[in-house]
């Protein structure tokens, strides 16, 4: 049964680490179209910025994965060990999503202001 928590670790690992750089190339691919619609006034910045964002994307996430791979439970039937994978997987997407929303947020916050700035001229 101790088998568990090295099985938990090894689909934990596999999965979230899938999970995140999948994401993130997502991420990078169509992102790069919304961050070109931003910065119409200067194109040079876009691809750039683009690698800065993916980079710190994959800092945050894979460090955030490998923090949350401590475990303090103990895992000795099947029922704690999907208990476990689910909670820690689920913790790993959850927080993908809420980064994604806080990084839009500022994004058409800075396009508010930007557009708001131009008109004001």
């Amino acid at each position: 049964m101790g088998n568990y928590i090295y099985i938990t670790y090894l689909i934990y690992l596999l999965t979230s680490l899938y999970v995140t750089i999948w994401v993130g190339y997502k991420l990078y691919k169509l992102g790069e179209v919304f961050l070109f619609e931003m910065f119409k006034t200067n194109m040079d910045i876009v691809k750039p910025l683009n690698v800065m964002l993916l980079v710190g994307y994959y800092l945050l996430n894979i460090g955030y994965v490998l923090i949350l791979l401590i475990n303090k439970n103990s895992i000795a039937t099947p029922a704690q060990f999907f208990e476990n994978l689910s909670s820690k997987i689920g913790t790993i997407i959850l927080t993908l999503g809420v980064i994604h929303i806080l990084n839009l947020t500022v994004f058409l916050l800075i396009n508010h202001y930007q557009s708001k700035s131009i008109r004001s001229i």
